[in-house]
């Protein structure tokens, strides 16, 4: 992103990236205003990279979005539950170390015996 380029434009009827190649960081902050903005349903346009990218980002986010586009809305309605099983294996890995950590500190180093 350069700075002091605009990245998108608010057109008062869309929500417009300047680039399909937008950074996922630009592309989040157009896809919330435009959430906000016109409610969950949306319609994007671009490439078929920027329209995948455009659903995975939401996905990632789980922003609550309606495609008007009934692919990408079957595309987003089948990757919702793959990312909430990716986000509870995460969770589970995560309480599996700290469970683990929480056992190192709590009991006493027992004392090498001397050869």
């Amino acid at each position: 992103m350069r700075r002091g380029e605009r990245q998108f434009t608010d057109e008062g009827w869309a929500v417009v990236l300047h680039s399909t190649d937008a950074e996922l960081e630009i592309m989040l902050a157009g896809l919330l205003l435009a959430r906000q903005k016109f409610g969950p349903g949306i319609d994007p346009l671009g490439s078929e990279d920027f329209l995948e990218r455009t659903v995975m980002l939401s996905v990632e986010h789980r922003l609550d979005v309606r495609f008007r586009d009934a692919a990408l809305e079957a595309r987003w309605l089948n990757l919702m539950p793959l990312q909430a099983q990716q986000e509870e294996l995460l969770r589970a890995e995560q309480k599996a170390r700290s469970v683990q950590l929480q056992r190192m500190v709590s009991e006493p180093q027992q004392p090498q015996p001397k050869p």
